[in-house]
This record gives structure tokens, C-alpha cells and sequence, in this order.
């Protein structure tokens, strides 16, 4: 028995939004032999699952590599999605069956594809303040497909009519935001529907300008963000919808937030802000003159993730400070 065992794309099984024109394929092996060396592999890709749209075959090539083999396929085109599969032969002569069918997904390959402008509110006054933006679309029928690939400097949290979106926090992460940006990439196919829909994306200092060790941090004065929605109707049909000058931007429950003190969230404001029926005259333009210089990237490293939550065993009235209650947890 010669088997194929985890095939990866830049080790990542399925991988959503990657900017690598040629990224690199890995994969483990399994045999009932003892001492069995890889003698040659084989590696498929396409645009379809079944192989009929083929725009790279390896062919059989005679190596004991398994890891980090380079796509040399036709050129990848942005926004598509591709499926690989592998093969082996060993020294004994045996073949393995073709691996599981995997995939991976394009987004900007190319630095000057986006058609987004970044969004900045324009009053920056308060430090640890929260900013609600927002903006409603249309979408004229039912939708194949649907990716929203966005970024901030600073931390942003992004929703859909009503929806929170994705379970990763702090994104986009913390980088040198004068050299290097990450961008994350969302499928909100079941998020969206026909008719009025809306966009929100909440918006605080992080690490881009706020509580630092033993000073603030200051990479820049304008909490910014960056959205891009593509969607794909049942037709074939393709719509861009980008951040732009139609964007507003408002309060919600969430008065403050800091990387070292935490949030501020104030129930007695919680709205409908992020949905679509929701009444924004009273909410002010947002600035979009400010372009950074830093470079846009996709998704390197793994996402920051909730793996743990631990029940309060007693919650009690603890202080007051600055005409607000302090509830204390213990765990």
C-alpha cells in the first residue's frame, strides 16, 4: 500500500486568498513497507475539480522532494479558484492513487488590481475611540459567489446585515505598517442576498496608534480601512463593490477599545448600524484623500483565534469609576 497524505498548498490544505504567483505544493506518504523512498511524483492543477480545464501537469518526475515543489503551471489568474492533486511512485515500483482533490484561491496577484479607496473618518480627536462605518449596495440577483477582501490601519471587526464576519480578531494583525499590510479574505456567499444589503466594519487604534509598553504607539495619525466585495451572480455575471466616498461614518455600543485595556461597550446604544434598513442621515461623509504607502499582502500567518472560554464562577459589583460600575469575574 502506497498512499498520499495531506497535500498542501503554502501548508494550507484549503487556502483562501493567497497573492503567491507560484505557490508551493507539500505532501506526506504512507506505505506498509518499511524504508519506502519516494521515486517520482506527479502533480495536477486546475480550474475545475475534474481535471477537464488542466493548467499545469507535472508530469512524472523523478524525485524524492515532497515539500515545497513550485507551481510552473500556466500564469495564475487573480480571483480564481484552483484544485490540485498529487501522485508518487516508490522504489519498488508501486504507484499511490491520486490524493484527495484540494484547492486553493487567488486574490490580488497583482499590487495595482485594487479599486477600493481607503476610508478615514474624519475627527480622530479621542484616543480609544470606536468608529462605525458603513454603506448599504444592491445586488440586482441571486449570487454564485461572493468574496469581501479587506484591510486597516488599525483593527478592524467587519459585518454584514447584521452579521458578524469570520471568527478571526485583531485583524489584520500587527505588521511594520509603513513597509507591509495584511489583507484578509472572507467568503460571504451566504451572507448576502438579492435586493438591499449592507456593509460595516468597526474600527479602533490596535496597534497602529494606540497603548504601546511604555508609550503610545504612533505608526500614523488616521485610522483608516479598505474593502473590497466580488461578487458573482448565478449568470456568470461579475459586480465590484468598493469603500468609497459613499461610506459613512457613526457611533456604536462599543465607546472605546485598547489592546492593553480592553473594551468599552455601553448597551444602552446597541443599533441596527450594520444592516441595511438602518437610518444613517444624521452619520457623517468620510475622507477618502489619504492613500499609505505601505504594501499590500495577503494572509501570511495563521489568524488570531478564540480556542478557549472559560465560565465566571461569581460576577460581583466591585467600584466606581468615573460614574461607571466596574463588574468583577472570577474564574
Amino acid at each position: 500500500m502506497l498512499k498520499i497524505s495531506n497535500p498542501t498548498c503554502e501548508y494550507q490544505p484549503f487556502l483562501l486568498g493567497i497573492d503567491i504567483a507560484k505557490p508551493r505544493f507539500s505532501w506526506m506518504s504512507e506505505s506498509d513497507k518499511r524504508n519506502t523512498i519516494q521515486a517520482s511524483y506527479q502533480i495536477m492543477v486546475a480550474e475545475d475539480n475534474q481535471f477537464n480545464k488542466i493548467v499545469w501537469d507535472s508530469g512524472e518526475l523523478t524525485c524524492d522532494q515532497s515539500t515545497h515543489i513550485k507551481y510552473n503551471g500556466e500564469p495564475l489568474k487573480s480571483f480564481t479558484r484552483y484544485f490540485y492533486k498529487v501522485r508518487i511512485s516508490d522504489q519498488f515500483g508501486r504507484y499511490s492513487e491520486w490524493s484527495m482533490t484540494n484547492w486553493f484561491e487567488t486574490a490580488f496577484l497583482e499590487g495595482d488590481d485594487w479599486k477600493a479607496k481607503w476610508i478615514t473618518p474624519k475627527k480622530q480627536d479621542v484616543e480609544e475611540e470606536v468608529f462605525a462605518l458603513r454603506n448599504t449596495l444592491t445586488l440586482k440577483d441571486d449570487i454564485q459567489s461572493a468574496r469581501v477582501y479587506v484591510t486597516s490601519l488599525g483593527i478592524y471587526q467587519l459585518y454584514i446585515n447584521g452579521t458578524e464576519i469570520g471568527d478571526a480578531l485583531l485583524t489584520p494583525g500587527w505588521t511594520s505598517y509603513h513597509h507591509r499590510l495584511q489583507y484578509q479574505t472572507y467568503d460571504v456567499t451566504n451572507n448576502l442576498a438579492k435586493g438591499s444589503n449592507a456593509l460595516g466594519i468597526l474600527l479602533s487604534e490596535g496597534w497602529f496608534k494606540g497603548m504601546g509598553f511604555d508609550k503610545r504607539y504612533k505608526y500614523g495619525e488616521n485610522l483608516s480601512a479598505l474593502l473590497e466585495l466580488h461578487v458573482v451572480y448565478q449568470d456568470g455575471k461579475k459586480e465590484i463593490f468598493t469603500s468609497n466616498e459613499e461610506w459613512k461614518s457613526g457611533e456604536s455600543a462599543f465607546v472605546a477599545a485598547s489592546i492593553y485595556n480592553g473594551e468599552t461597550y455601553d448597551a444602552r446604544l446597541e443599533n441596527n448600524w450594520s444592516k441595511a434598513d438602518f437610518l444613517d442621515e444624521s452619520w457623517e461623509q468620510i475622507d477618502c484623500s489619504f492613500r499609505p504607502d505601505a504594501k499590500l499582502v495577503a494572509q501570511q500567518n495563521e489568524l488570531v483565534r478564540v480556542t478557549e472560554r472559560l465560565l465566571q464562577s461569581n460576577i460581583s459589583l466591585h467600584r466606581r469609576v468615573r460614574k461607571s460600575w466596574i463588574w468583577d469575574k472570577t474564574w
